[in-house]
This record gives structure tokens, C-alpha cells and sequence, in this order.
């Protein structure tokens, strides 16, 4: 649909409407990119100066510090152990990071591109009594507005199942993260 929108002859006002919404949107995007960018920066560059971000060292990591702690089925205190899984490690959450961050962008991507449809739609609405044939044009527009309609629909079903899930997730994590703040907290009061 999007495609479709882009390839369409519109005149200036119509092509100003839409470069304006996609010109937001991809600010948004860049902005989300630099932030997951400067994570991933203090995610792995101060591990391999042996500086840890965490609270407590964990004992699966046997002396140098790794991104993800878990238990290695392999020695991983050896040389090209160490780096080839350090490696993958960064490898894959930069991977994951784009993937979490993609799904929002591409999800404020189709908001900014259908609300430029719709000023479109609205424009030529505005203007109808300057048509010679306003009833193909007012027909037009109501074709594209259901069209509209049935895009927003289907972003709404896919985008509700990924934001419960989201919900979910983060009710979990901020649980654990209570749990972990009130457990330090007990500790620190005691000492």
C-alpha cells in the first residue's frame, strides 16, 4: 500500500503532505537508531576493558566479564573461546536490538504514512467544489478512505497482540526489577 501511494501521480501539495509525514517519521527513526546505538556502546565496549555493569559478579562468569550470563557448555576462559563467544554475543544483540527497535519504527512508519494519506484525503475534500468531476473525485476519496480504513484495522489487530505481549513482558521484568531493588535495599539497610 505504501508503494502504491509513493508511485501514484499527486500533485505538489500531495507530495509535500506525505515528504513531510515520512520526513517525521524518519527523525523518529533516526533518533531511536542513535539510542540504540549508544546501548549497545555501553553495553560492550566497557566488558572488554573487564569493566562489569552489574551489581553483584555472577558466578558463571569464570574472570572476564561476558554480555549475557549463563552457563557455557564450553571453556570459555580459553583465548579464541572467549572472543569467538564474546563476539557472537555482540553479534547477536545487536541483531536483537534492531529487531525491538524495527518493530516500533515500522509501526510509527504506517501511523505517519496514513496520516499523511489523510491529509490528502482531507485536501482534496477541502477543494471538492474546485473539481469539474467532483462526484469520480469525492468517489475516489471515499475509496481511499475505506482503504484507509481496512490498512489501520489490520495494524491495529497485529499491533494490539504485540503490545499485550510487551505489557506482559514488562510487568514481569518491573517485578523482578522490585524484587531486586527491595532485596539490595534489606541488604544495605542491614550492613
Amino acid at each position: 500500500m505504501i508503494t502504491k501511494d509513493w508511485i501514484k501521480s499527486k500533485n505538489d501539495q500531495e507530495k509535500c503532505f506525505m515528504i513531510q509525514r515520512a520526513q517525521s517519521a524518519r527523525i523518529i527513526i533516526i533518533c531511536a537508531y542513535c539510542l540504540m546505538g549508544i546501548q549497545c556502546f555501553f553495553l560492550v565496549i566497557p566488558p572488554i576493558f573487564g569493566m562489569s555493569m552489574r551489581l553483584t559478579p555472577n558466578i558463571t562468569d569464570p574472570g572476564k566479564p561476558m554480555l549475557v550470563q549463563s552457563y557455557y557448555v564450553y571453556d570459555i576462559t580459553k583465548r579464541p573461546q572467549y572472543e569467538l563467544t564474546f563476539l557472537s554475543q555482540v553479534i547477536y544483540i545487536v541483531i536483537a536490538l534492531m529487531i525491538y527497535t524495527g518493530i516500533d519504527n515500522f509501526l510509527s512508519l504506517l501511523i505517519f504514512h496514513i496520516s499523511g494519506q489523510l491529509d490528502i484525503i482531507k485536501s482534496r475534500l477541502t477543494c471538492l467544489d474546485k473539481y469539474t468531476n467532483y462526484r469520480k473525485v469525492l468517489k475516489c476519496c471515499i475509496n481511499k478512505h475505506l482503504r484507509l480504513l481496512r490498512a489501520i484495522d489490520v495494524i491495529e489487530d497485529v499491533y494490539n497482540n504485540i503490545l499485550l505481549s510487551l505489557f506482559i513482558y514488562f510487568a514481569i521484568l518491573f517485578a523482578f526489577y522490585a524484587f531486586r531493588v527491595i532485596s539490595v535495599s534489606i541488604k544495605t539497610f542491614k550492613n
